[in-house]
């Protein structure tokens, strides 16, 4: 196809032009025939690149480079959280290997699994990462840990496999379950020879209903087939999306789900099977939209517009020298109508205003002006930094002498990942004294450990398990196990604590819900009684004046976000002294400063400080758009998740209490990682991931073709799933009967826009009238058909996509049912657990 576009496609482009000029003359013969001899080198030349193309990916498939592995590298401290923990990961791009990435950094031993060609996330963005031989992007999904490869079609590869995981506590994996099926390793098949292994499954649309075995990435089933997007992201630019955002949410619910199952294992000695989902986790993010809407049938096309308008205080606001603040205000959701009445009164607008009137007056006030008008009132403001600005802060911390990680949001990179000076910090943070966090080791190299591995599987000395013994409560690894919520209804961030109460209620505990206020004054109960109704299901409330004399008896968790000083004030006990049980605090940040912060919210905390502002925003940031109501916190509870059964697990393996603090700032810093990295490497390449909003329309601008957004002829809006463009778009052009056309408009923008254009020296910008001439003849092919011959054509051309749905259609929606996702419950909508146990 290459060689076609330039010995064909080019010369017939460049005719175009000189007929419409009307020029025949002799001149224009001898252009057009030296142009056909250029683009014939050209031809030659792609050629030869085609063969080098061809000869790397066999060198691909040639066994790596073999290295040692040092003990040192898991033999830390015996205190670290799963010290002497043996996983193997066999996952692919971000959603299972974050997982294992986070129990590497807290002390595990992981071997990461590859097929011969590697995971795919190796090469993605390497181009623009030379001399990398992998991108950031995969390295930091994969610190500490070793790599091998291993053909699992083939019987020597099976064996290969079955000789670690006869030794293995823990299996993470999201291979789409017929191929798991296919090669015998679904957990059905190999249960009864490891009893003893955890079993974690990760899979994109679930494992039941039709589209259980549909190609998925977070774009889709997290982002756009929720209906995330059309809350958060303008019409026509739903594509703009924090990338690997809901494979990193998802990664912590499995891994909270892993933990729980290892602490059942302390007990029973066995494991069992723990499986979620991104589209079950991306609906329980949703739970506040969801339950807002009113059911729309699935398959026709939705309001799309109809949503929710613009808060006025919880907002984000531009200034007069084109900055960004967020405008919060302190106290409960109950307080916010008297919140907004002093923001207006301060600003001299009339009550009520809408969001465009007060982004008016805002946008004529400097950062000292607003905060001297806003001085002694309830509502306080916090400025936006760029990724670029946040970055030269954290390395100049990072360089510091003695600077403490535990404290900080970065950790130093480890050896041989040289290139950036840090990296996100794991959100959790153990407090007791004895841990050594934090990577050990750059990602490794494909298959660079497969032999040492062969000889000597696993290096630590195993966790002391019991011998297997009694019934096993499969669907609910923490039986028995009692948690006190301490709900600070003072604050807004009480939506991510109940949230993981109720995680943790799925998970088999009890648990006592203890809110320092009446909890009918909550002001979520005022906001949606579905909402409050959903934070509360199941649980035992108890009045936090009885929560001093039960504490000490029969609690194995207290989760707060109170502060250590809110909390004695609301409950009289130093929770800092509880040391015969698991703690979990949440925090605006980590530290000191966390604890000093008081009344805080995830909008500035976790949206802005942790970049994900900026990259919704883009570079330069123009109109940066909140996460809608109560997400963030809905994010959070699957980070206080993972954290509260790490925590439990750690306490119950040493027999004494654990305290872990999780930060909304450290939580968007993870989120965001990805993008931020990337960047931060080579601020050049910002442009890649950070799409300047105010040059025109980014749907156009992209080269990620089949990684785009498009509107039908009857208006439904259709996201591509196909992140290879050298695999997808083919397939797309073919659907479409495009090829032609899209090969000759890319030859002639490229020969006479990108080519003469010297002066710009940066690649992508170069070639973006190449972008914008591909995807608006992509638009044409969707605005010329309707959903239904969409539909068609991609079922007959194998065209990965997901219609884009709205909250209400989720309701009606038979995946969605046939996962139990969301069902009934007389009468009531129920948004079910998304981490399930077998």
């Amino acid at each position: 196809k290459l060689q076609f576009l330039y010995l064909i496609g080019t010369p017939s482009a460049m005719w175009l032009p000189w007929r419409e000029n009307g020029d025949e003359g002799s001149v224009g013969v001898w252009v057009a025939a030296g142009v056909c001899l250029a683009t014939t080198g050209v031809g030659l030349l792609a050629l030869v690149a085609r063969k080098k193309k061809a000869e790397a990916k066999r060198r691909r498939r040639e066994p790596a480079t073999q290295a040692p592995r040092a003990r040192e590298l898991v033999a830390r401290e015996r205190e670290d959280a799963f010290h002497g923990l043996r996983v193997v990961d066999m996952g692919t791009h971000v959603a299972a290997p974050t997982g294992a990435r986070v129990l590497g950094d807290l002390g595990a031993e992981v071997v990461k699994v590859e097929v011969p060609t590697g995971d795919m996330l190796r090469d993605v963005l390497t181009v623009f990462e030379k001399p990398r031989t992998h991108g950031t992007m995969f390295e930091n999904q994969n610190l500490s840990k070793f790599s091998v490869t291993y053909d699992l079609k083939t019987a020597d590869g099976q064996e290969q496999l079955h000789a670690l995981l006869d030794s293995a506590d823990v299996l993470i994996t999201n291979t789409r379950i017929d191929s798991l099926k296919q090669l015998g390793l679904d957990y059905a098949s190999i249960k009864d020879r490891y009893p003893r292994l955890v079993y974690a499954f990760v899979s994109a649309w679930g494992r039941d209903g039709e589209e259980y075995a549909s190609p998925g990435f977070d774009l889709g089933a997290f982002w756009t087939a929720t209906g995330m997007c059309t809350l958060v992201s303008e019409e026509a630019e739903y594509s703009r999306y924090p990338g690997a955002f809901g494979d990193q949410s998802t990664g912590q619910l499995l891994l909270g789900g892993v933990a729980a199952a290892l602490t059942q294992r302390l007990k029973t000695g066995k494991g069992g099977l723990v499986e979620t989902s991104l589209l079950h986790c991306g609906s329980w993010v949703m739970a506040a939209p969801i339950l807002a809407s009113a059911a729309v049938a699935d398959g026709v096309v939705p309001p799309y517009t109809a949503t929710p308008p613009r808060k006025v205080v919880d907002e984000i606001y531009q200034l007069k020298d084109g900055g960004h603040v967020a405008v919060e205000y302190h106290g409960s959701f109950a307080e916010e109508a008297s919140a907004e009445k002093a923001l207006l009164t301060a600003l001299g607008l009339t009550v009520p205003a809408r969001y465009e009137d007060v982004a008016a007056r805002i946008a004529s006030l400097t950062i000292e002006e607003l905060r001297e008008a806003l001085a002694g009132t309830q509502v306080c403001v916090h400025q936006y930094s760029s990724i670029h600005t946040r970055a030269a802060e954290l390395k100049e911390m990072v360089a510091a002498p003695g600077y403490d990680a535990a404290n900080g949001v970065v950790d130093p990179t480890p050896p041989g990942f040289d290139d950036v000076p840090f990296i996100p910090r794991v959100p959790q943070e153990f407090l007791r004294a004895g841990h050594a966090h934090g990577p050990t080791k750059a990602a490794p190299h494909k298959g660079e450990h497969s032999d040492c591995v062969s000889g000597t599987p696993w290096l630590n000395e195993p966790i002391a398990w019991p011998a297997a013994s009694g019934p096993t409560a499969a669907s609910a690894p923490l039986k028995g196990v009692k948690v006190l919520v301490a709900w600070d209804i003072r604050g807004k961030h009480d939506i991510a604590v109940a949230a993981t109460g109720q995680l943790l209620r799925g998970a088999g505990c009890e648990v006592v819900l203890a809110p320092n206020g009446d909890l009918e004054k909550d002001g979520v109960y005022s906001q949606s009684k579905a909402l409050h109704a959903h934070l509360v299901r199941g649980v035992t409330v108890m009045p936090a004046s009885d929560v001093a004399s039960a504490i000490d008896f029969g609690f194995d968790v207290v989760l707060t976000d109170a502060s250590p000083a809110e909390f004695k004030a609301s409950y009289g006990v130093d929770v800092t002294s509880l040391e015969n049980m698991a703690v979990v605090r949440l925090t605006a940040a980590p530290g000191e400063a966390g604890e000093a912060t008081g009344q805080f919210g995830a909008l500035s905390a976790m949206w802005l400080r942790g970049g994900l502002a900026n990259i919704m925003g883009g570079e330069p940031a123009s109109d940066i758009r909140r996460f809608f109501e109560h997400g963030l916190e809905a994010v959070a509870s699957c980070f206080l998740y993972s954290a509260v059964s790490m925590a439990l697990f750690h306490a119950k393996q040493r027999g004494r209490g654990e305290e872990v603090a999780v930060s909304y700032e450290r939580i968007g810093s993870w989120l965001s990682q990805l993008q931020t990295t990337f960047i931060i490497r080579d601020p050049k390449q910002t442009g890649l991931v950070l799409t300047d909003k105010q040059a025109g329309k980014l749907w156009e601008r992209t080269p990620l073709f089949v990684f785009n957004s498009h509107r039908t002829r009857d208006g439904m809006w259709v996201q591509l799933l196909g992140l290879d463009n050298g695999v997808h778009l083919p397939r797309l052009l073919k659907a479409f009967g495009i090829k032609g056309s899209v090969y000759a408009a890319a030859a002639y923008q490229g020969l006479f826009k990108s080519l003469p254009n010297f002066k710009e020296r940066n690649l992508l910008n170069r070639c973006e009238p190449i972008f914008v001439a591909i995807n608006q003849i992509i638009r044409a092919g969707f605005e010329a058909r309707t959903y239904a011959e969409i539909k068609a054509l991609f079922a007959t051309h194998e065209v990965w996509y997901t219609p884009i749905r709205t909250p209400g259609q989720l309701l009606d929606w038979a995946q969605i049912k046939a996962n139990r996702i969301i069902t009934e419950d007389a009468g009531e909508v129920v948004i079910g657990v998304p981490v399930v146990y077998h």
